[in-house]
């Protein structure tokens, strides 16, 4: 996976006027266990994107950064309840590959592995994670600051 542009980090630091419109194109409910869907862009694929200055990044990895201040460099943001829309941050998970991984569990650096799921080599889907990092509980999003 490519590293973010630092000028996408940078925007998303520094400017609470892109995290209020990436919010704005959100429909979040009060449920506590339903998806917050993003009704923005799709790409082909189904993935919801975001425009961060002129860089197109997916909403996922936004809404993920505004909840953590993180983007790590490897592994990919995937949704816990499958629905590849949702951006609500307990839906989101920071799964890792299979180098990322083998330095995560010897560092034991705040990943958690899946109930059930050896870390031996084992048959299991190309797509499915053994080892995530997961966003708290607090799914409160940031309030725009008053100008």
């Amino acid at each position: 996976m490519r590293q973010k542009n630092p000028s996408i980090i940078r925007a998303l630091s520094d400017d609470p006027s892109v995290v209020e419109r990436f919010w704005t194109n959100v429909s979040r409910t009060d449920a506590a266990d339903d998806c917050w869907e993003w009704s923005g862009y799709v790409r082909h694929g189904g993935y919801p994107t975001f425009c961060v200055r002129q860089f197109a990044v997916r909403a996922a990895h936004v809404a993920w950064f505004t909840h953590t201040g993180e983007l790590p460099a490897v592994g990919r943001v995937i949704q816990t309840c499958a629905n590849h829309r949702c951006v609500r941050p307990s839906h989101l998970a920071w799964s890792l590959g299979r180098a990322a991984e083998r330095n995560a569990v010897t560092m034991n650096d705040g990943y958690v592995a899946l109930v059930g799921t050896p870390f031996a080599a084992a048959v299991r889907a190309v797509n499915e994670p053994r080892v995530f990092r997961l966003i708290p509980s607090s799914d409160k999003v940031p309030a725009p600051e008053a100008a």
